[in-house]
């Protein structure tokens, strides 16, 4: 197991993520990384950044995870760093994707240079309850002037959040409790660091027969790694 890359003392709320991703690390890559997850994102990715020219730019995968998105930006020709805080993840992260950097820190204490990055990519701030405005905070100082971020969360104000939190209850063991979908004000406020651009709402049968297979249970024989294309 590989030490975080920091001295950086962990909140309660960076502990939790670590300790649970630690342990769920096979699960949760077994079905987020999968051949139906990965041609999801792809399309989605695919129609919703095809106006962004990634071609020599700099993206954090930011809670990377195992990697499931760095492939689509690298096909896109962008130089792409990963961050997560589980070193499981980290060394599934360099499995997956071995001549990519990836840095086992927290989101809250990242470590890169003030303006490090064009763009960085996340769809995990739902994890960081409730000190969301920290990892913003850290991540507008890491991008460039005129950077942009990304951000794929789970609304709260859906009718598929409510089945999302029916789902939370009752698979206690893979949910930690400050896990909670975001509303607007979560990401955008007078104050904070970001203004939405762009706002896309989605999901629909496709997101739940592809990025649900675990609330579904699909079987593992179903869930083959997915690749992205060049």
């Amino acid at each position: 197991m590989e030490k975080l890359e920091s001295s950086y003392e962990l909140s309660q709320t960076e502990r939790i993520q670590r300790e649970s991703f630690d342990q769920l690390t096979s699960t949760y890559d077994l079905h987020y990384c999968s051949w139906a997850a990965i041609y999801y994102r792809e399309a989605l990715f695919s129609q919703l950044l095809r106006n962004e020219n990634f071609n020599g730019k700099t993206v954090l995968d930011a809670l990377c995870g195992g990697g499931p998105a760095t492939g689509y930006f690298q096909g896109k020709g962008a130089s792409v760093i990963g961050l997560d805080i589980s070193p499981a993840q980290c060394a599934k992260y360099r499995q997956r994707c071995p001549s990519t950097e990836v840095v086992c820190r927290s989101i809250f204490d990242s470590g890169f240079p003030s303006e490090s990055f064009d763009y960085v990519y996340t769809d995990s701030l739902h994890h960081l309850h409730p000190q969301i405005h920290i990892a913003l905070r850290e991540l507008s100082r890491i991008l460039k002037p005129g950077g942009k971020l990304i951000v794929w969360e789970p609304l709260s104000l859906s009718l598929f959040n409510g089945i999302r939190s029916i789902w939370y209850r009752l698979d206690k063991r893979y949910f930690c409790a400050n896990e909670k979908a975001l509303g607007p004000s979560d990401l955008t406020s007078n104050e904070g660091p970001f203004q939405p651009q762009n706002v896309y709402f989605g999901g629909g049968i496709g997101y739940v027969l592809s990025f649900m297979s675990w609330a579904l249970r699909l079987s593992p024989k179903l869930l083959r790694e997915g690749k992205y294309l060049k």
